[in-house]
């Protein structure tokens, strides 16, 4: 299994899924955030959650039609080869999501809100699942392993 267990149940592989690396955004609680900035976070992260699953089953779906191709008496490499592609460029499109819900998120705060968020100790529990995070999580500091790996 990918990702180092954390004991909270995921629908993804370990914790080094892509969904711990937004761990980062419940460390609003550390910040002075108005309502609406609150609010605008909740929604980011939802809305990114919901894709991410909705993604995350398109990726494991794709690996299942890719490996009854391979035990076939005699795979097409052609199309072998387009479901590998097919594979990658899902999972290329889930960092992107990643990454512009961090762009959305970073957008939402204050220059000075910004500041104290990268000075949030990477090393504090997200209260979510209890890992630690901070901005250094939510950039793969912390682990290297593939993101989202299905």
């Amino acid at each position: 299994m990918g990702g180092r267990m954390c004991g909270h149940m995921h629908p993804w592989r370990g914790h080094a899924g892509m969904m711990h690396k937004m761990a980062w955004l419940h460390r609003w609680e550390h910040l002075d955030l108005s309502d609406a900035q609150k609010e605008q976070l909740r929604q980011i992260l939802f809305n990114t959650k919901k894709e991410m699953i909705r993604r995350w089953a398109e990726v494991r779906v794709a690996k299942l039609e890719l490996k009854q191709m391979l035990m076939e008496d005699a795979p097409d490499r052609m199309l072998v080869e387009q479901a590998v592609r097919n594979i990658g460029q899902k999972k290329t499109e889930m960092g992107l999501l990643m990454a512009n819900a961090k762009l959305d998120a970073l957008a939402v705060l204050t220059p000075e809100q910004r500041r104290e968020l990268h000075e949030i100790s990477p090393h504090t529990e997200c209260p979510e699942y209890g890992h630690k995070g901070g901005l250094a999580g939510a950039l793969g500091e912390e682990d290297e392993e593939e993101m989202g790996e299905a």
